[in-house]
């Protein structure tokens, strides 16, 4: 992913959360198939530490929104 300016999590949450296929995701976001397999095989291998990072971005996100509705 260096020098795409994209992060693993990005291609991860395609992935498994929107369900797009590996041949979809690099027509998304402007990558080779090969660039989107290297994702998810550093994610294989660094599932949790990149699963704590995105449940911490979605809490940040979830309290930012929280509070941008008291104001």
């Amino acid at each position: 992913m260096q020098g795409t300016g994209l992060r693993i999590q990005t291609v991860v949450i395609a992935y498994q959360k929107w369900g797009l296929s590996v041949p979809q995701i690099p027509d998304e976001y402007n990558l080779s198939e090969a660039q989107v397999n290297e994702a998810l095989a550093f994610y294989a291998a660094h599932s949790q530490e990149i699963d704590r990072a995105i449940a911490a971005e979605l809490l940040y996100l979830n309290l930012k929104a929280h509070d941008t509705g008291k104001t």
